[in-house]
């Protein structure tokens, strides 16, 4: 892992170069408080060694620091560009899960000549500006529920496991539950959903342009939402792939 600081608080990041030229994979992940290569790590280990991979743990995420920063879609952005500027990228492929999708559309609006491609699983959409305030009330709810649980004894396995890479090995997943146990729902991620209205109506109708192929993953339920989503366009390589019944496909 590396650290970067922002000046209001370290990001830890994992950073993979890439060779001959290929892009780099720029990793978002959604709204837990999980180590992002971990996440994502099946998928991670699964592409072929030449791209290069670049997996953030945002502030107030895994072992990032906990800020005072509002955690705005700008914010986000600027401090993710730091990064990536730091590693020297040039070319880079979006891979955005859930409340990650808001952050890859808001990469492409900011840094398009950058981006080459997205890969998106279930990603939030403009349409989630109607559910933004529910989705904060939900999270400060959770996090005075889990700050009770922690006082009391802790947070059980069972009300955690459903977001932990189940391919994982069992040092991995510990790791990983641990993570949670002690960070999932801090003020941090309590801000970034109380920021989540105003930031997708930031990306709100940001359509990625037809120059860059598009690949996503959806359960079938959702396929009227991303046919007529930001993500959608017509280049010839956009493909849009209905499967499965989990939130977490990948």
């Amino acid at each position: 892992m590396k650290i970067f600081d922002t000046g209001h608080g370290k990001i830890h990041y994992y950073f993979k170069e890439a060779a001959n030229n290929y892009p780099t994979v720029l990793f978002f992940q959604g709204a837990t408080a999980a180590n992002c290569y971990l996440g994502f790590k099946n998928i991670i280990t699964a592409l072929p060694q030449n791209y290069g991979i670049l997996a953030i743990d945002q502030l107030g995420y895994e072992k990032s620091d906990v800020t005072k920063s509002d955690r705005t879609l700008n914010h986000i952005m600027d401090e993710t560009k730091a990064i990536v500027d730091c590693e020297n990228l040039k070319k880079v492929i979006l891979f955005a899960h859930s409340l990650g999708g808001l952050y890859a559309l808001g990469y492409v609006k900011k840094y398009v000549e950058q981006v080459v491609a997205v890969i998106g699983v279930e990603p939030v959409t403009g349409t989630a500006d109607q559910d933004a305030d529910a989705f904060a009330e939900a999270v400060k709810q959770e996090a005075n529920e889990i700050s009770q649980m922690r006082a009391h004894g802790g947070i059980p396995e069972t009300d955690l496991r459903e977001h932990i890479n189940p391919y994982l090995d069992k040092e991995e997943y510990d790791a990983q539950l641990k993570i949670f146990r002690e960070t999932l729902d801090n003020s941090n991620q309590v801000n970034e959903a109380e920021h989540a209205k105003e930031s997708v109506q930031a990306i709100k109708n940001q359509l990625i342009p037809d120059k860059i192929p598009v690949l996503l993953f959806s359960r079938p339920a959702r396929s009227s939402e991303y046919e007529n989503s930001e993500f959608k366009n017509i280049n010839e390589q956009t493909r849009i792939c209905y499967c499965g019944n989990s939130h977490f496909l990948h």
